[in-house]
């Protein structure tokens, strides 16, 4: 798929299904569903879907959404890594990372709009579609069957926090870091030190250490 082509999201799950670099098992599911839900959509609501989303592309260190501002887009990953982060007093704390294929954006009752609790900030050179909120709820208003779409991702989003918590509990920093590179195989090694070492609610130095004894 070109940079510019116009967007087909079954086309793109099915060509994520084949990617190499899927970054956790529990997203092949995901786009599985996904690929469903979008099947079952009405052809006109699919093609108005379609014509919501606009490709961007951000550097690394970009910020797309800040911390208590009004939502007004979510973010279609197609190449590249997004953080949530929740803001501190000291420094910002990672809550979680986003990768190809994902719909990145805070979810409150179905797609309303609101305050964003957290930042969310490029990794990498990202490349991605945004959607404008208002058109997407509008779209919404008139086929219900686009719920089901969202709640793909968001169900996935507190499965994986669920699990990563009840890991971060019962791991040593060791057990969880090897833990983490099995689930982010080739992205584990692009996200920069610090960010895993919030992630995982340890100090920069400690992962040092750790990751020492891998090599």
């Amino acid at each position: 798929m070109k940079k510019d082509s116009p967007l087909n999201l079954i086309t793109f799950y099915q060509q994520c299904l084949h990617n190499a670099m899927l970054p956790k098992s529990y997203m092949t599911s995901i786009y599985k569903e996904v690929i469903d839900q979008l099947q079952q959509l009405d052809p006109s609501t699919l093609e108005a879907l379609h014509g919501l989303f606009r490709f961007e592309c951000h550097p690394a260190a970009t910020v797309l959404q800040c911390a208590n501002d009004t939502i007004t887009k979510l973010w279609l990953i197609r190449k590249g890594i997004l953080s949530c982060q929740i803001d501190h007093p000291t420094r910002n704390l990672i809550y979680c990372f986003h990768f190809e294929g994902e719909l990145v954006g805070h979810y409150i009752n179905h797609i309303r709009s609101t305050l964003n609790s957290m930042s969310i900030e490029s990794i990498t050179e990202i490349e991605c579609w945004s959607v404008n909120m208002d058109a997407l709820i509008a779209l919404r208003q008139k086929d219900s069957k686009l719920d089901a779409l969202v709640e793909c991702f968001v169900a996935a989003k507190y499965e994986w926090a669920e699990t990563f918590n009840n890991k971060k509990i019962k791991s040593s920093a060791e057990e969880l870091y090897r833990w983490l590179q099995l689930e982010y195989p080739l992205y584990f090694n692009l996200i920069p030190l610090q960010h895993i070492a919030s992630y995982m609610g340890i100090t920069a130095s400690t992962l040092s250490h750790i990751r020492a004894r891998f090599i």
